[in-house]
């Protein structure tokens, strides 16, 4: 009877675990920053929710005249947004955000190295201000990017995986280091420096009419890149040399060298219209127009 006693009650206990809740993921929360208590990104004190964000949580800097600095280790958050007048200070650490960033305030940092990676859409305003020890602002995954020309300075970008669209954009750097990169119909990529095409895919839009444009006003450095789709409305600009390691084939659309003094140089380009609008450019190899 004792032996019959033990086997029902372990009959019971797998049926008890059986149907037993499973474990559930934290729901995430908004948080906003209030710096109540000092300027610790980890301090629970200084959020509204009482406790530091983290995973898939959304934190809002607001602009409460204490800067929100991180320190010590490299949060992962779900969403950013920093408000207008508001600011984030990296230390010896990056910022991972999963989803969004909404950067209308400014982010600084103590050293070089001290990044920004954002997997979801990326937009900066004309009142944002990115300073992050000269670093750039490292794009993953899926999403937009949409960089104000008033930001000040201009932000350094790379784009190293995922699928992304770009509409107006004005960047100091640029860099396409992996994925897919698209500029949407009647946008306009502005490039105050070098454009490195390292790898990926960089696609025009085809449909919509109006003009895609990529203006670099530094050095067309093509070292992995493949161009993709373009359509007639398809222009580049570039100011400064033009160098390619491996094949630039543009089927449609123009290429205009319109800055002063340039090389042309590396593997041949092959351009569908070319046009120089200023300055001696010196061929350093082949070029054919189709």
């Amino acid at each position: 009877m004792k032996g019959a006693s033990i086997a029902l009650l372990s009959l019971f206990a797998l049926a008890s675990s059986a149907f037993a809740s499973p474990a559930t993921a934290p729901i995430p929360e908004t948080l906003t920053w209030t710096g109540a208590v000092n300027t610790d990104w980890y301090n629970a004190g200084n959020w509204s929710g009482a406790h530091a964000p983290d995973g898939d949580d959304h934190a809002i800097i607001a602009n409460t005249g204490v800067t929100a600095s991180i320190t010590g280790s490299t949060p992962t958050i779900g969403r950013l947004t920093v408000q207008s007048g508001a600011t984030v200070h990296l230390s010896n650490v990056g910022l991972i955000v999963s989803g969004d960033v909404d950067l209308l305030g400014t982010m600084t940092s103590s050293t070089t190295g001290d990044r920004l990676d954002c997997s979801g859409d990326l937009n900066v305003t004309a009142t944002a201000s990115y300073q992050a020890g000269g670093e750039l602002i490292e794009l993953n995954g899926a999403g937009t990017m949409s960089i104000s020309s008033g930001a000040t300075p201009s932000p350094r970008v790379r784009v190293v995986s995922g699928a992304r669209s770009c509409g107006s954009a004005t960047v100091s750097e640029f860099y396409l280091a992996g994925g897919t990169f698209e500029l949407s119909d009647n946008s306009t990529l502005t490039v105050n420096g070098p454009a490195n095409m390292q790898a990926g895919v960089l696609n025009f839009a085809t449909v919509g009419g109006n003009f895609e444009t990529i203006d670099v006003n530094g050095d067309w450095l093509l070292s992995g890149t493949v161009l993709g789709t373009t359509s007639t409305q398809s222009r580049v600009y570039v100011s400064g040399d033009w160098l390619a390691n491996t094949p630039f084939s543009m089927a449609n659309g123009n290429v205009y060298l319109d800055g002063g003094d340039a090389d042309i140089k590396g593997t041949m380009p092959e351009f569908h219209r070319v046009q120089l609008t200023s300055g001696v450019k010196t061929l350093m190899t082949d070029v054919s127009i189709t």
